[in-house]
């Protein structure tokens, strides 16, 4: 059987990542391609509308405002402090997270060529953050709302 395997770095500075499988020509292992240079700036914005950015972008956003950003998101982790970015309270350790799911979500390309390149096949392939699951998630909820199958009273 085939397994991939994904390493991610998160450093002070930059975040790397890599990703390994063993396929017909044995194994391969590629760096994921992060931003300029591979690696990404390990960089946290938070933009007007409350939203998250990482990455190169992140970084080019927050030269013109510093104080939307956390450039030492690792060392926060654990701190038990909250940060406050852009009027946003963030827990470090939650934002350490969504970093690493951006990271991961950046390597679901390769993810899809390391399946061509073992000459599996799928009818289907989704990530839970992709737009099309998150739509259809939302719908079967309401659907399960609508049809009374959620209890909002108190079990004694």
């Amino acid at each position: 059987m085939t397994s991939f395997n994904l390493s991610i770095t998160v450093g002070s500075r930059c975040v790397a990542a890599a990703c390994a499988w063993t396929g017909a020509d044995g194994l391969t292992v590629e760096p994921v391609e992060l931003g300029v240079g591979g690696t990404a700036p390990s960089v946290a914005f938070v933009d007007p509308a409350g939203e998250l950015i990482f990455g190169d972008l992140a970084l080019q956003l927050a030269r013109d405002q510093p104080q939307r950003a956390i450039f030492d998101l690792q060392e926060r982790v654990g701190d038990g402090i909250p940060l406050l970015i852009g009027g946003r309270r963030l827990d470090p350790a939650q934002l350490y997270a969504r970093l690493v799911g951006w990271v991961v979500d950046r390597s679901a390309d390769q993810f899809r060529d390391m399946v061509a390149s073992v000459d599996a096949t799928n009818d289907f392939f989704i990530r839970t953050t992709d737009p099309g699951h998150v739509e259809r998630v939302q719908r079967v909820v309401e659907q399960v709302k609508e049809n009374g199958y959620v209890y909002k009273g108190t079990y004694e």
